[in-house]
């Protein structure tokens, strides 16, 4: 049995790359998030002068978090950390904070497992609760008006766009479905009856969702 012989110290942005590249099976947005909370986390890291991976407490980690809770500008001064980011200039909500601590426990848990580090900072490490907002469903006069409008598009001069709006807004109705699983989908993904969808979901797992009336009927429409 051939032994891997591993470097005995890696640096902090090669355990991230190694990670990384362990996650390449999940979808480009998970993928994308990832990369962003542990870029946050080099960058904190890189500023603070922080130690080997081997010698990171769980003071450290929880610099971090506090960073990313308390400072509005977070990232400022360089850049490679500015590009793309969003919520640079206000403080991160609960939620956000509790997304990072979750990442970083993941990344650093993946570094134990895989004998990185004899043992992960993370451990027994208590998150910040995320203190989801509750989201309000339409009622079912909202809907309603809405549906109206994109009727009233179709016939006042805006067809296209009215019934495009309405076979969005039917399909949400009528399966649940994310924006994101909504957007990316493809005239192969339907059925050639419009009865049912796939659907590529979170986690890059595959499904099959039905449609009934409506919807049906709303999609047959723009698509035609």
């Amino acid at each position: 049995m051939v032994t891997k012989t591993l470097p005995k110290t890696l640096s902090l942005p090669d355990l991230i790359s190694r990670f990384m590249q362990s996650r390449r099976y999940l979808s480009p947005k998970t993928v994308d998030y990832y990369q962003m909370c542990l870029g946050g986390l080099e960058y904190f890291a890189t500023k603070q002068h922080w130690p080997d991976p081997a010698e990171i407490t769980r003071d450290h980690i929880r610099d971090f978090l506090e960073y990313v809770a308390t400072e509005p500008h977070r990232w400022a001064g360089d850049s490679r950390w500015t590009g793309d980011r969003r919520c640079t200039f206000k403080k991160a909500s609960a939620a956000t904070v509790h997304h990072y601590g979750t990442v970083v426990k993941t990344f650093f848990n993946w570094a134990e497992d895989e004998e990185y580090l004899e043992r992960s900072p993370t451990l027994r490490m208590k998150l910040p609760r995320p203190n989801y907002r509750e989201v309000q469903p339409y009622s079912d006069e909202e809907v309603e008006t809405m549906l109206s409008a994109c009727e009233h598009d179709i016939q006042y001069g805006y067809r296209c766009l009215g019934i495009r709006n309405k076979a969005i807004i039917s399909v949400f109705i009528d399966t649940g479905l994310r924006l994101s699983e909504l957007a990316g989908m493809s005239i192969s993904e339907l059925a050639p009856n419009l009865q049912q969808i796939r659907v590529m979901g979170k986690g890059a797992k595959l499904r099959v969702v039905p449609l009934n009336g409506e919807a049906r009927k709303a999609l047959k429409r723009y698509l035609t």
